[in-house]
């Protein structure tokens, strides 16, 4: 769990305003983030914390927190 929010915590600070959090089939997706404007260290963090960035879907999607893991 306290990666899930460090990964929140991370993608609050470049939309103050919240986002979009989606939850199906056991896979996080953030939507509405400009994936442009995260610094490097950010996207290699959230990558070490299981999200990355989806081309086809245009949002960032996590499978590392799967309903029946503990985590």
């Amino acid at each position: 769990m306290k990666n899930l929010i460090e990964a929140l915590e991370i993608f609050l600070k470049y939309d103050s305003k919240g986002f979009p959090i989606e939850y199906f089939a056991d896979i996080i997706c953030i939507s509405n983030i400009n994936k442009d404007i995260i610094s490097k260290e950010d996207l290699e963090k959230l990558l070490n914390l299981g999200f990355f960035w989806s081309e086809t879907s245009k949002c960032f999607k996590c499978f590392t927190y799967r309903s029946n893991e503990e985590n």
